[in-house]
């Protein structure tokens, strides 16, 4: 096994064993299976030139290299487009583990030997090994330095397992263009760390390989300034029905982080229900109840019989986030209780909904701070806290999902 850290600086000899330069580059053809080791950069006193790997002698893999022919025989070697130059193009760079769905930092490079004079890239290792390879640390005897870095010595991505994540520099093409299908098989909340991360070039070309369903459970897991910015290069009936697919709270979400010009033309797409609703939630600040939650919810009369209120149930289903908890409201939409999915289940048919509501309700009034908010879900341990106005009609519920998506970054940070 052999690792690029360990390959760059490496001494080349001339035939007759007196040195002729280092090796600063290693050149691959960029290709999914297994790329042959094709060229190597060599800086000489004199220039840095590129030989091919043909005339490099790989017998030792602790050894110097050495010139199979005399130098003034050799050919200097001609670079493809396809090429990589390893040192370059993918150490330091970010890489799709696509088993897992990480976005990786690739730290080293591990080589095959075939024991024939070739050399192949095997895998990609993102762990803290490659970086104390890369220092010089790696032949430390310090048991506290060893044991430290152990545990990472098992991270490695098979190279037919990576897809490699271009970065474009400004006034320059890139170098090759990513696997888009491979990219899009991901599971989606995969995909939303991957569009944070890849060239905005190249965010719009990966959407458009997704179902509409999977763009829209992607993006939801995304920076909300990415989704502005992929939604806002979208073909605006696309991006509409991408929008559409989105719950209620994290569509009014971005939508709100859109220029206005945007926002009408995106809204305008949508259907009255869902652009009514939408609008409704952008009225709201974020970081309040109001701008949290969501109209995804199921609320039935309290006069309903337990049978005519599982028939509304299953009518509104597909629409709610939750089913779990049912609200129970008045003719003025106005909360009086809930009752939780299990005792309806299990409930005579014939009785009415009043009769077995839980009438002591926790709620959070619109304009709540996301600390009440979040104080109400730890108090209460509730999947879902409805949300209510002044007058105590039904307005949203907040999930607990919706709640942790606004933790997650405050503990981040």
């Amino acid at each position: 096994m052999l690792h690029l850290s360990q390959l760059i600086g490496r001494s080349v000899r001339k035939r007759g064993g007196s040195k002729y330069g280092r090796i600063t580059e290693v050149i691959a053809p960029h290709d999914i299976h297994r790329p042959k080791v094709v060229g190597y950069e060599i800086a000489t006193k004199d220039a840095v030139i590129q030989l091919p790997a043909s005339v490099l002698t790989v017998t030792d893999l602790n050894s110097d290299f050495q010139l199979s022919d005399a130098v003034s025989s050799i050919e200097n070697y001609r670079s493809s487009k396809d090429d990589l130059y390893l040192k370059r193009d993918v150490l330091d760079e970010q890489v799709v583990d696509l088993r897992n769905g990480l976005v990786l930092r690739v730290n080293d490079i591990v080589f095959e030997h075939d024991g024939d004079n070739n050399l192949f890239v095997s895998v990609l290792d993102p762990g803290q090994g490659g970086v104390a390879r890369r220092i010089g640390q790696e032949g430390m005897g310090d048991v506290g330095w060893r044991a430290r870095f152990a545990h990472h010595e098992d991270i490695m991505i098979p190279w037919a397992d990576a897809e490699l994540l271009p970065v474009i520099h400004a006034g320059q093409p890139a170098r090759w263009t990513p696997s888009f299908e491979r990219l899009a098989n991901l599971e989606a909340s995969d995909l939303g760390a991957v569009l944070n991360e890849i060239d905005p070039a190249y965010r719009r070309r990966l959407i458009l390989h997704m179902s509409v369903e999977k763009a829209s459970e992607a993006l939801v897991t995304s920076e909300e300034s990415v989704q502005v910015s992929i939604l806002r290069d979208l073909d605006p009936a696309r991006a509409a029905r991408i929008i559409a697919d989105m719950g209620e709270d994290e569509a009014a979400d971005v939508l709100r982080d859109m220029d206005r010009t945007h926002r009408d033309k995106l809204l305008a797409l949508l259907d009255a229900g869902d652009r009514s609703n939408i609008a409704k939630l952008m009225g709201f600040r974020d970081n309040t109840a109001g701008g949290l939650m969501t109209s995804g919810y199921v609320a039935i009369p309290a006069g309903l019989s337990v049978a005519d209120a599982m028939e509304r149930i299953r009518s509104q289903e597909t629409e709610a986030e939750t089913i779990y908890v049912v609200y129970v409201v008045d003719a003025d939409h106005k909360l009086l209780g809930s009752v939780s999915l299990r005792d309806l289940l299990f409930a005579n048919p014939h009785l009415t909904i009043q009769s077995i509501m839980d009438a002591n309700v926790p709620s959070v009034l619109v304009n709540a701070s996301f600390r009440d908010v979040a104080s109400a879900f730890e108090h209460y341990r509730l999947l879902a806290v409805p949300v209510i106005d002044a007058v105590g009609q039904l307005q949203g519920i907040i999930t607990i999902d919706d709640t942790l998506e606004q933790l997650l970054p405050l503990a981040r940070g």
